[in-house]
């Protein structure tokens, strides 16, 4: 799984669509395990997630796991 910006437009990747976002993170722990256990069940389906609060809490771990990994503080 490699992202290549030439298959993306820039409008694209300068404000993706939610449903973009899940499907990178939920390929990435496919791949890699990485963000394996992080979600509940419920946020794991991106179709199923149309409640804006759901995304916003599927985005929120999403930056709380990188800001643990990575030792900086992203708010």
């Amino acid at each position: 799984f490699i992202l290549l910006t030439r298959f993306f437009s820039e409008k694209l990747l300068s404000r993706p669509p939610f449903r973009f976002l899940h499907d990178i993170v939920m390929n990435l722990m496919k791949k890699t395990g990485f963000f394996t256990g992080l979600f509940p069940k419920e946020l794991l389906d991106g179709k199923a997630i149309a409640d804006k609060n759901d995304k916003l809490k599927f985005l929120q771990l999403v930056i709380d796991c990188i800001s643990i990994i990575s030792g900086k503080n992203q708010n």
